[in-house]
């Protein structure tokens, strides 16, 4: 019993690891207003399973899909069923010192 149990926490730890691969940005551009952000998953995930929103600017878009479909197609991600959709409808992006930044909103949904 003992043994079964470590072994189902050494796969989870796995599994949580696997979730937890972020992409980092393959170039740094700044913004100058709050249009020029955009909102894109922080991990390889989608907000329904998980994904947490990121903002990028807006020409860096098509650069993160590149990236993330050669870094997120290697068969290690796991996504979790954790749907985070109404975090991505509540955010906000704005423009904070030449850099895009996303403030998601804690309460309640409107």
């Amino acid at each position: 019993m003992s043994f079964l149990v470590t072994f189902m926490f050494f796969i989870l730890m796995i599994c949580v690891s696997c979730t937890k691969q972020v992409l980092n940005s393959p170039e740094d551009i700044p913004c100058v207003q709050n249009s020029d952000c955009v909102l894109i998953s922080k991990n390889c995930c989608p907000c329904n399973m998980g994904g947490a929103p990121y903002a990028i600017h807006k020409l860096q878009k098509e650069a993160y899909r590149r990236y993330r479909d050669q870094t997120c197609h290697s068969g290690r991600e796991i996504c979790l069923a954790s749907y985070r959709c109404d975090e991505w409808k509540s955010s906000t992006l704005q423009c904070v010192n030449s850099r895009c930044t996303v403030e998601i909103y804690q309460g309640a949904l409107p």
